[in-house]
């Protein structure tokens, strides 16, 4: 399938980055921001270095020997990046509930294990990140520097309050419910994106 890895990687570059590309982006950020996916995936929430806004977008929280890490398989060049390096790693992971987070650079030397373990978790990142999953350390050490690594931790983030007492409680039925309402929210904006893609006379990417 090196055919599909070529479309990807063309597909993410920010010159051709296509509207299929955005379009299931925002759906995985809706997802996994209410829980809906694998343990690994969540929306990641930071303020835009120019917009002043929350910006959110999907992610796959690796773990390694107990700690929590994001991977950059864009590297450098990823928005979320530069806006985390602006934000002075303040940040938000959602994934059923909200997690206020601080984002800490990894130096390159301790991110070959770790990258190793985020290409195990996310098949999506392996045409952008060009070392085989099960490489050795030494290879993932040579583009150690090129892939940033922020190792996840809650300090600094605000202490439990009433809304988290409440949250916590919810029933199953209100767990259900809740995401029913998310995948909801992704139908209408499937639908909307069909309509649109019809009005305009442009065939719709699958």
């Amino acid at each position: 399938m090196h055919w599909y890895a070529s479309y990807l990687r063309r597909a993410y570059e920010p010159r051709h980055r296509t509207a299929a590309v955005r379009f299931m982006n925002r759906i995985g950020t809706v997802l996994f921001g209410a829980g809906i996916g694998p343990r690994s995936a969540a929306a990641l929430e930071v303020v835009g270095r120019s917009s002043g806004r929350v910006v959110s977008l999907p992610v796959v929280v690796t773990d390694w020997k107990g700690r929590r890490y994001l991977v950059s398989m864009l590297g450098d060049r990823a928005n979320w990046v530069r806006n985390v390096r602006a934000a002075n790693g303040r940040a938000v992971l959602r994934h059923h509930t909200r997690e206020a987070v601080q984002l800490t650079l990894v130096a390159p030397a301790d991110r070959p294990p770790i990258l190793r373990r985020y290409l195990a978790l996310a098949p999506g990142a392996r045409p952008h990140i060009r070392v085989d999953r099960r490489a050795s350390l030494d290879d993932f050490a040579a583009i150690a520097d090129q892939i940033p690594v922020f190792r996840v931790s809650d300090e600094g983030a605000r202490r439990p309050g009433r809304d988290d007492t409440v949250r916590s409680e919810l029933t199953d039925v209100e767990r259900i419910v809740s995401r029913r309402r998310a995948l909801r929210a992704v139908v209408v904006s499937a639908f909307a994106h069909v309509t649109v893609k019809r009005s305009a006379g442009t065939a719709l990417v699958t």
